[in-house]
């Protein structure tokens, strides 16, 4: 399957740019963060797809992606990166909203609960995080398929529980 983008530096330089309009600091730290969110998300919400050609593997410091964590140890690297389509910018924009303003330690604490993350865990030190499993744990719930009957778009109806006290 082919991943989103063509390489992991593109989604690495999108979130630095992000940080630097918001005139924050990006750590080494929160960035191996959020790119294995978005990793996660972008396979839950993509059938499995990859967001990005990397692999994240269990450290004494939660799931990182080894290579990125080298190349960003003392700050963004100097690479080429290219254009992210629309479409996945759209997705990225998620991710940074709903994470990118949370602190390093909110960010680890939601990782290291991760269920893929402690599946992987289980296994030892360098151990790789399955894309499959990060998949299977972030999935989108399935919507209730929707019926036409007579013109008119109708989901089943599920009675609501009725406690003891109540009736």
């Amino acid at each position: 399957m082919i991943p989103a983008v063509s390489s992991s530096y593109d989604v690495a330089n999108w979130f630095f740019e992000r940080s630097q309009e918001r005139r924050s600091y990006l750590s080494p730290l929160k960035i191996q963060r959020l790119l294995y969110i978005a990793q996660a998300e972008y396979a839950g919400a993509n059938q499995g797809r990859a967001l990005m050609p990397s692999v994240f593997i269990v450290s004494e410091i939660g799931p990182i992606e080894p290579n990125l964590h080298r190349a960003f140890e003392h700050g963004p690297p100097t690479v080429s990166v290219r254009d992210i389509e629309p479409a996945v910018v759209e997705f990225l924009m998620g991710v940074w909203n709903q994470f990118g303003v949370k602190s390093v330690e909110t960010l680890n604490r939601l990782v290291m609960l991760d269920p893929a993350f402690k599946e992987a865990e289980r296994h030892g030190l360098t151990t790789v995080i399955d894309l499959e499993s990060m998949r299977r744990h972030n999935a989108q719930p399935e919507e209730q398929p929707v019926q036409i009957v007579e013109g008119k778009r109708v989901k089943r109806w599920t009675p609501k529980t009725v406690s003891a006290a109540g009736a």
